[in-house]
């Protein structure tokens, strides 16, 4: 729900294990290949195994996610996405950004999902404006039920309108 923060005696710590992990992701590029799959379908069960979601949820997701080339599909994220962050806020520096947002803020968490993404941050950042509901289902509630989220999603709408 907000920037993911340290304290400010773990900068150092934070670029130099920043800096390695784009060392080890350019050594490692330089004889990695591209993983090639036979189908859309293998992707498909690929992403579903590892969501732990069935593969019809996941369907639209894996549809951007892939390219086919030559036949054969290949995911087209950045691999450099997991390399370690070079920098992160520190709480006091976290708290000014998001305690100047005017806009209303409404967070729509799954039950299940990762447990700090239903922590309140209401008191913790000062948000002017803000309401969370919490569905059931994980990290991708979503795609999981579509219906509530967007059923959700008009009733704040509706909310702000009038």
């Amino acid at each position: 729900m907000s920037p993911l923060v340290e304290e400010a005696e773990q900068t150092v710590e934070r670029l130099k294990r920043g800096i390695k992990s784009r060392q080890q992701y350019r050594k490692s590029s330089e004889r990695r290949k591209a993983r090639a799959m036979s189908s859309f379908t293998e992707a498909l069960q690929l992403r579903a195994n590892v969501n732990d979601l069935p593969m019809t949820s996941l369907e639209p997701v894996v549809k951007r996610a892939t390219i086919k080339r030559n036949g054969l599909w290949y995911w087209r994220h950045d691999h450099r996405l997991r390399c370690e962050s070079l920098y992160r806020m520190t709480q006091q520096q976290a708290q000014a950004i998001m305690s100047s947002i005017e806009a209303p803020i409404y967070s729509i968490v799954g039950s299940h999902g990762f447990p700090q993404l239903r922590d309140d941050p209401q008191d913790k950042y000062k948000l002017q404006q803000f309401s969370q509901v919490v569905i059931v289902g994980g990290h991708h509630c979503h795609l999981e039920q579509p219906d509530t989220v967007s059923n959700c999603i008009r009733a704040f709408i509706s909310l702000e309108r009038d």
